[in-house]
């Protein structure tokens, strides 16, 4: 897959998809363009080594689904998303406060992470269907965590 055509594409769009995609692979970061998109449907960043999202990933407006799987993240901000947010397989330690903020009209899969503890405003977030954190070596979770809208998978 050549990144130019898709890098192009990333005005407004039904679907963008961007797998194993060399030219985000390589710099092992993220086009600066990410806050400015508008995806009607899907946006597929699935196994392209990114380690960070830039703080305007939280502006993109969302139609449904975000895959974010087997990359190598350590962190993740804010989005609202109607469909499903997948973030399993990376290499997340740890989720900052405004993870709490996320609304998700699907389910969230943070499963086969690192994280140990999540933060206190994980109790804030909104998951439609499921939140799943299976194989990640949690020690604790917050008081808040009871709070939680939707079911949880531990």
């Amino acid at each position: 897959m050549s990144c130019s055509p898709s890098r192009r594409a990333l005005g407004t769009s039904k679907c963008v998809r961007i797998f194993g995609c060399n030219a985000i692979s390589c710099s092992h970061s993220h086009p600066e363009i990410f806050g400015n998109i508008t995806v009607s449907h899907s946006l597929e960043l699935d196994a392209n080594q990114l380690q960070s999202l830039p703080e305007s990933f939280g502006n993109i407006t969302m139609g449904r689904d975000v895959f974010l799987q087997s990359n190598e993240l350590q962190s993740f901000g804010n989005i609202k998303v109607r469909g499903h947010v997948l973030l399993r397989h990376n290499q997340l330690k740890s989720l900052p406060e405004s993870f709490g903020n996320i609304a998700v009209g699907g389910n969230v899969l943070l499963r086969g992470n690192e994280l140990q503890s999540p933060p206190e405003s994980f109790g804030n977030i909104t998951v439609g269907e499921n939140l799943h954190l299976e194989d990640n070596p949690l020690q604790s979770c917050p008081g808040s965590f009871r709070n939680v809208k939707g079911s949880v998978h531990k």
